[in-house]
């Protein structure tokens, strides 16, 4: 009598748990259907037809045409000047030049004017890899110059007339602001550091009470 009674009970409990999982399954399948759908059935989506007859009209960023007339009157202005120059004109100062004679390219370096993107690019071409030059410690400038020698007054005459020689032009305020900012206005290296001192002292006549901060815009242009 007593394993019939376990087992009536062992029954009824499973009968209740298999009605509440079919009622269960029930309810969750009519609250699926009645549900309204998010996803855009087949009658719902239109497709329009391709026109091949149409061209696309794409606007042009730059006109290429106006950007050549302003390189040639700034080629013209620069010859018109250099006529104009007095004579006997000054030899070339050789020591910013920077020569690739494999690529037959001459870059005239003018700081504060694109000068840290082209020594970038041209050590680059001197064949340092891109992930050294990101973690290098060196100064730019000497990696250049290991690579690119600073050129003699006769060695730039010899090289000028078979390479592209350029140089990057920038508005000469703008270099002023920018070497102000980037060296004096918050002073960090030992040489700039004695730079703004001397600056202040001339026309402040007494040394800054703070070492790193620097003279005024004013104080650097004068």
């Amino acid at each position: 009598m007593v394993v019939r009674s376990r087992r009536c009970l062992q029954f009824g409990s499973l009968f209740k748990f298999l009605l509440f999982l079919g009622f269960t399954c029930i309810y969750c399948y009519f609250a699926y259907t009645t549900l309204p759908s998010s996803r855009p059935t087949r009658q719902t989506i239109s497709y329009g037809t391709f026109d091949k007859t149409k061209q696309v009209q794409v606007k042009e960023v730059y006109n290429w045409s106006l950007v050549e007339k302003e390189l040639s009157d700034r080629q013209n202005t620069l010859q018109e000047a250099c006529l104009n120059a007095p004579r006997p004109r000054p030899l070339p100062n050789a020591w910013e030049f920077v020569i690739d004679a494999h690529h037959n390219i001459i870059w005239c370096n003018v700081f504060k004017a694109a000068s840290s993107s082209w020594m970038y690019n041209f050590n680059l071409l001197g064949g340092f890899a891109e992930n050294f030059l990101r973690v290098s410690q060196k100064n730019p400038i000497t990696l250049l110059r290991s690579r690119f020698p600073r050129p003699s007054v006769s060695q730039l005459l010899n090289a000028l007339p078979a390479s592209l020689s350029f140089l990057i032009a920038r508005d000469p305020l703008h270099r002023l602001l920018s070497a102000y900012r980037n060296k004096v206005e918050h002073v960090h290296s030992h040489y700039y550091k004695r730079l703004a001192r001397a600056i202040i002292v001339r026309y402040r006549g007494k040394p800054p009470k703070d070492e790193h901060m620097g003279p005024t815009f004013e104080e650097f242009v004068r």
